[in-house]
């Protein structure tokens, strides 16, 4: 091999190494960009769901005011049932006017928390997903299952005693 023929051949080889330096190159920079848009999907993910969980929270605090207005309601109501109910076991005479309104009252139901904002909004964007924990993610779902079941029966209940 001549000088010209060694020097053009030292250039196709530095030409395939070079070319190769860059595939690497390329291929590493893809696979960070992917890499990084993953982790910043996951952390925006992770952003939401904490935003979630903070509205659940907010939820549960308004839901639990509502509550113990309920309990206090049923506290007097169970007052006046046993009233009037010691009432009639002793023989008293009972004004029409006061069992009427004892019964009245006791027949009022309260109304249980109707805040269902957030898990409407989580359910109805097929975001429920992004509760990680399963375990808390299925007390979400049954907490609200339940409110749903109950408010159903109170709105029967309450149909049964307007009619």
């Amino acid at each position: 091999m001549n000088q010209g023929q060694k020097a053009r051949v030292d250039r196709i080889k530095v030409t395939w190494e070079d070319h190769f330096v860059e595939l690497v190159v390329v291929f590493l920079g893809i696979t960070l960009a992917f890499t990084l848009e993953s982790w910043r999907d996951a952390r925006k993910e992770a952003d939401l769901e904490q935003k979630y969980l903070v509205s659940f929270l907010n939820d549960l605090e308004s839901d639990k005011a509502d509550y113990d207005s309920l309990y206090t309601h049923t506290e007097r109501v169970q007052t006046d049932v046993q009233r009037l109910t010691d009432m009639f076991r002793q023989k008293v005479d009972v004004h029409p006017d006061t069992s009427v309104a004892l019964l009245a009252r006791s027949l009022s139901i309260g109304q249980l928390p109707r805040n269902h904002s957030t898990y409407a909004s989580l359910t109805g964007s097929s975001n429920l997903s992004l509760i990680t924990n399963y375990e808390c993610q299925q007390k979400i779902v049954n907490y609200y299952q339940s409110l749903d079941q109950a408010s159903l029966v109170m709105e029967v209940s309450n149909g049964f005693l307007d009619n």
